[in-house]
């Protein structure tokens, strides 16, 4: 399968599992791994003999898993951050075997207002349309400013996008393999 990143055009890697975990040696059953250290990467068995792994050591790891994942968490929101960046104004795109959604954007009524006016003092659209952007209770009125959105190019959808914020959440979901959706001896 090509994998294209669609952004740039450029063939992107293809996607890589991510390292497993370790795995138990013939003496060390699945069920008796209760952990992994985080320090060494090896199984922790035996974890209820505080013999093998005293409280002070099991409170070390405790403390390093969380600063471990306080920093996935921040690589992570880099990531994604970057991601919903590259979407620009688009609500979804497939890249590789993955697709990208955005979901609970809305516009923000005050830069909807201020869009409308720039707008409005630009002739690019009509005074009703303006007022009819943001209601009474400064609600953006996000079917018109979709639809305008939708109809205008360059500099003037640049303005208006501006009034856009973004989703906060990023779906990634995996695109199933077209072949395998295909009946057994069709091409």
């Amino acid at each position: 399968m090509d994998h294209r990143d669609t952004f740039s055009g450029t063939p992107a890697p293809p996607p890589q599992a991510a390292p497993q975990a370790p795995t138990p040696t013939d003496r060390q059953r699945t069920d008796e791994i209760a952990a992994i250290n985080p320090f060494t990467g090896e199984p922790l068995v035996d974890l209820h003999d505080d013999t093998i792994h005293p409280t002070d050591e099991l409170a070390n790891m405790v403390l390093e898993y969380r600063r471990q994942q306080a920093d996935w968490k921040t690589w992570r929101g880099t990531i994604e951050a970057e991601l919903r960046r590259r979407l620009g104004p688009r609500r979804r795109a497939t890249v590789g075997n993955v697709e990208l959604s955005l979901t609970g954007g809305k516009w923000d009524p005050d830069e909807l207002e201020v869009a409308g006016q720039i707008l409005k003092e630009q002739g690019v659209i009509s005074d009703d349309e303006c007022l009819a952007l943001v209601v009474l209770k400064k609600v953006a009125n996000g079917t018109l400013a979709r639809r305008l959105f939708n109809n205008l190019e360059g500099a003037y959808r640049d303005t208006l996008e501006q009034a856009y914020v973004k989703g906060t959440h990023l779906n990634i979901d995996r695109v199933p393999d077209l072949a395998d959706a295909l009946p057994e001896g069709r091409p």
